[in-house]
């Protein structure tokens, strides 16, 4: 549920930016990266409090077995380690993309897909069932380590980034009215495909 609300809510960066990029307004690019990425940060402090205390009294309302439901929160809550970085490579794939830059995150993304199969096996059959939720944070870190990594080395972020900004931390009202919309889109699908 957490993740479907920030992801729906990232979908504004996408319009913006590529509004922003196509009226050659290349530093609102970065500064709109920076939004998304303080607003995204500020969203997983109550999704972080909802997995961590949440799952157990949702799951215990439902009548699921006690085991399950130990083992469920224990998954949510190494899960959650990986809910920030996956929503900042989705933002800085925004980023790249609405600059026309797609080489990088198709590497990248192939590169930790073949590395998924063997680390997933490797972290499960040496700590069990823990090494799932594991397996997806360390490939989370990876991918946005790597994106980053990329765009410093090849220079993607020049022509957007004009450093950190106090600009971002002003005028999220466009942001989170777009946001908004996407949001509704993105929980009807996905929760529907959930329940």
């Amino acid at each position: 549920g957490g993740t479907s609300i920030c992801m729906g809510g990232m979908t504004a960066l996408d319009s913006l930016a590529a509004q922003a990029f196509g009226a050659e307004k290349y530093e609102l690019v970065g500064v709109l990266l920076q939004r998304c990425l303080a607003i995204i940060t500020l969203l997983c402090i109550p999704i972080f409090f909802v997995w961590w205390i949440g799952t157990r009294l949702v799951l215990e309302m439902l009548g699921i077995e006690r085991e399950t439901v130990e083992l469920s929160v224990l998954y949510c809550r190494v899960l959650f380690l990986y809910l920030w970085p996956q929503l900042a490579q989705r933002a800085i794939i925004s980023f790249l993309r609405c600059q026309g830059i797609v080489r990088p995150v198709t590497v990248i993304t192939g590169v930790a897909s073949a590395l998924n199969v063997p680390v997933t096996a490797f972290l499960i059959t040496t700590f069990g069932f823990i090494g799932a939720p594991f397996a997806q944070v360390f490939s989370g870190w990876l991918q946005l380590i790597a994106l980053v990594i990329a765009c410093r080395w090849r220079g993607y972020h020049h022509r957007c980034w004009g450093g950190w900004s106090k600009e971002a931390l002003t005028d999220w009202g466009p942001m989170l009215k777009l946001g908004a919309a996407g949001t509704i889109t993105m929980m009807g699908e996905w929760w529907s495909w959930e329940i």
